[in-house]
């Protein structure tokens, strides 16, 4: 799954989210995701904020962690924390792949960046060793054949998806499908 399509430096977060905020419902993505409000979530790959935002508005009670890799996406989510006031929500500067423990959540997420990671079995392999008991991951991915999104050698289809969580110990708890974009949450079996 290794591809450079462009420099995450350069990556335009607010056209991102314009076609998020297009194509993806996000009345639909929060009650996929059922947030209670003493949840802890860590929003992998959060760009510029906005799910985490709106993760930590409902999660009144818990803790929300939007972790980004670039400058540009933690300025952009720094910006939001601070324009917001919610006290709730934290930017953790990281690249994922150089995380090796996820404890602490009850839910992980991450839309329309799983794709892109270049150590998918890396990260699963340390979601399975460290995440808590009970915690769920969601996955917002673009269906292989939808008009839009990234060339499709480089999307990870429905069953793709599953059988690589499978891999790890992980069950398909729920699925939910949009015209361009499929979600999935997972546990541990």
């Amino acid at each position: 799954m290794a591809h450079a399509l462009h420099s995450w430096e350069e990556f335009d977060h607010e056209r991102s989210s314009a076609m998020k905020r297009r194509f993806i419902p996000l009345k639909e993505v929060l009650e996929f995701l059922d947030i209670k409000d003493n949840d802890r979530i860590l929003e992998i790959g959060a760009g510029n904020g906005e799910y985490a935002e709106e993760f930590a508005r409902i999660a009144s009670k818990g803790h929300v962690t939007a972790m980004e890799l670039t400058m540009n996406g933690s300025r952009l989510i720094f910006d939001r924390m601070i324009l917001s006031g919610l006290k709730n929500m934290e930017l953790w500067k990281a690249n994922a792949c150089r995380v090796d423990d996820f404890s602490g959540f009850d839910k992980i997420f991450m839309s329309n960046v799983f794709h892109d990671i270049k150590c998918n079995d890396q990260i699963l392999e340390n979601f399975r060793s460290t995440i808590d008991k009970g915690a769920m991951i969601f996955f917002i991915e673009f269906k292989k054949d939808a008009e839009i999104g990234p060339p499709p050698e480089f999307r990870i289809s429905e069953a793709e998806l599953e059988s690589m969580m499978g891999k790890y110990g992980f069950l398909l708890r729920k699925e939910h499908g949009f015209k361009y974009h499929y979600m999935h949450a997972y546990s541990l079996g």
